[in-house]
């Protein structure tokens, strides 16, 4: 018998000899697992001891470092991060803080949260152990391929999700904000792929935002900067979502560094930069993306009429400078620029009529609608009838698709940078940045932060 060969073969030729009734294959993968798994913690924790570390510690200390500065985390969060209880976690921070690895104390972020943070030396240890650990497992890993890797990876990721759904990591991000109250929520999931879309769907709905982003091809032709995604509200996929996009952008920048990532959406590439910027709040990563090219037309026959009415607005309300039009950059947004202040402040609308108004003309994104504060600077207001939601507090494809608006009726000079403010009406104040180029996509910009459930 050779190896390991097979013990499990073995084993699974006595059952079939013994119960021919029964079908053992699955033998051949769970009682392989078992070995594995026996021989990988034996193997993982040779490492970790080499520098004074149980499994435990690793973990709590991995978890801290990968938080990014300040490297703090709360008890409970570290809990959930390293999947023990709050009593198995008080002994393993008790025995960091004798060590001096870590400490306990008031967040740097709110002084009334108390967290567990990384101390200097317990981040020196733990860069130095991160690196020997990822030096061993790709040892661990080297009697396969790169393409034998990846498939396993992806068949671990379908079966975990099968047997253990609550794994699904769901991202929670405001885009166009300073803090997590304001700008516009969306949910995020980096490892979609293998999920249905009926699973996708369902998450949308029970994370509850306008949209929730699902990477489902991740490192598409060996680039690790280059990922499939894809949007879906809580009733519908959308073809493109700006805030999703950006908050995405913002997650993968957290965790593979700033610079460029392009996505392959259903309305095409979309490619995204991120940067480390200072601002008044601090060192941030800012998030911009390009459009589509942009696209305008008129109202079909009678639309307008019925749109207007169900808004509440008449022709005379509307903008003489500033004609209504239908506009795309990713998404076909109706554009309707108010004259007065109040009604703009004011108006309201039954979400039912106009939902069935949108989904009969195919808008997938928002309706907009604008109030000039200069030529250069509006604000915004932009229903979305869509489960719960009634009102979008921050639109990139509206913003992106209001820049092509603008300079195809030449209300601007290019290059041009144009502000937008959105969602006061609705509580969550959102500041969209628009740079609108002489030809070409449309790119829109804005901070992302993470907002952390309680």
């Amino acid at each position: 018998m050779n190896d390991n060969q097979d013990r499990v073969a073995a084993i699974q030729q006595e059952w079939a000899r013994e119960r021919p009734e029964l079908d053992v294959r699955p033998l051949g993968v769970i009682g392989r697992l078992h070995r594995i798994a026996a021989t990988l913690t034996s193997e993982l924790t040779a490492v970790y001891r080499r520098f004074g570390l149980g499994e435990g510690d690793f973990d709590v200390l991995a978890a801290l470092r990968r938080a990014g500065a300040p490297f703090e985390r709360a008890p409970g969060e570290l809990a959930e991060h390293t999947m023990v209880t709050t009593g198995a976690m008080t002994k393993r921070i008790d025995r960091l803080v004798a060590s001096g690895l870590v400490s306990r104390r008031a967040s740097e972020a709110d002084a009334r949260r108390r967290v567990v943070a990384l101390t200097a030396e317990g981040r020196d240890l733990i860069d130095r152990a991160f690196g020997e650990h990822m030096a061993n497992e790709r040892r661990l890993l080297g009697g396969l391929s790169e393409p034998e890797r990846e498939a396993l990876e992806a068949l671990l990721v379908k079966w975990t999700r099968s047997i253990m759904p609550g794994t699904i990591e769901i991202l929670r991000y405001a885009a166009f904000a300073s803090e997590p109250t304001g700008g516009n929520p969306a949910g995020v999931v980096l490892m979609a792929d293998g999920l249905s879309d009926s699973a996708m769907q369902s998450i949308a709905a029970a994370v509850g935002y306008s949209e929730t982003a699902f990477v489902t091809r991740r490192a598409i032709g060996g680039d690790p900067r280059r990922h499939g995604l894809r949007y879906f509200s809580p009733t519908d996929e959308v073809p493109f979502c700006g805030h999703a996009t950006l908050a995405t952008g913002f997650a993968l920048a957290e965790r593979h560094g700033v610079g460029e990532f392009t996505f392959e959406t259903p309305i095409g590439i979309v490619v995204i930069e991120t940067a480390n910027t200072d601002t008044p709040n601090g060192a941030q990563i800012t998030t911009a993306f390009t459009s589509v090219e942009p696209e305008l037309k008129d109202f079909p026959s009678g639309v307008l009429d019925s749109l207007l009415d169900l808004l509440g607005i008449g022709r005379d309300d509307l903008s003489s400078e500033y004609p209504p039009r239908l506009a795309y950059a990713g998404n076909w947004h109706p554009i309707l620029v108010l004259n007065d202040k109040n009604l703009f402040d004011t108006y309201h609308f039954e979400p039912a009529p106009l939902r069935e108004l949108m989904r009969q003309q195919g808008w997938k994104g928002t309706v907009t609608t604008m109030f000039r504060l200069s030529s250069t600077e509006f604000e915004a207001r932009n229903p979305f009838p869509v489960g719960a939601i009634t009102e979008d507090p921050g639109t990139g494809s509206a913003a992106a698709s209001f820049g092509g608006y603008l300079r195809a009726l030449s209300m601007i000079d290019t290059p041009c940078q144009v502000t937008i403010h959105q969602g006061r009406h609705v509580g969550r104040e959102s500041v969209l940045t628009v740079t609108v180029p002489p030809v070409g996509g449309i790119q829109v910009s804005g901070t992302v932060v993470a907002i952390t459930e309680s």
